[in-house]
């Protein structure tokens, strides 16, 4: 076993401190650019409707839902034999039209024709209690935002 004098040791303590260093900043730095990855892809999120404040309407009974569009069979999807459901969230506002579309759960394939035939749903203006609620800003459009499901099954039919 060698015997190390203080100089060397000094020198051994101040390299591990300074690899450390370094260990610490690497990871502060990828762990603040991941935040900031996280944050930009949240603000490109079309499904992100907080900027319009709406009420969530779990239950959307039937007597309010004035038009009700069903998305064609994508021919991709045909082709590929996929079936399934797909969900939608919709933005609806007060005068009952779906401002904004965007498909939250399925299969890519589906997201043209399941967000086009939902942006063409219309429901009973102010329907159920979301637009009642008391807001500061009395000129502000107000909001409700639901989910709609949508089934494809494979048909006999090849068309």
């Amino acid at each position: 076993m060698a015997i190390v004098d203080g100089s060397e040791m000094n020198r051994k303590k101040i390299s591990f401190i300074f690899l450390f260093s370094c260990l610490l900043l690497l990871l502060n730095l990828a762990s603040s650019s991941l935040g900031q990855i996280k944050s930009e892809e949240k603000e490109k999120t079309p499904c992100d409707f907080t900027e319009f404040k709406p009420v969530v309407m779990k239950h959307i009974p039937s007597e309010v839902i004035l038009k009700r569009f069903e998305p064609k069979y994508p021919e991709k999807a045909r082709e590929l034999g996929l079936f399934g459901s797909a969900v939608v969230k919709i933005l609806i506002n007060e005068d009952g039209l779906v401002e904004k579309a965007c498909l939250i759960r399925g299969d890519e394939v589906f997201r043209d024709e399941v967000e086009k035939a939902a942006l063409n749903w219309e429901f009973k203006p102010g329907f159920g209690l979301a637009f009642h609620i008391e807001r500061k800003e009395t000129s502000a459009i107000r909001y409700a935002y639901t989910f709609i499901n949508f089934t494809f099954e494979p048909s006999e039919d090849p068309r």
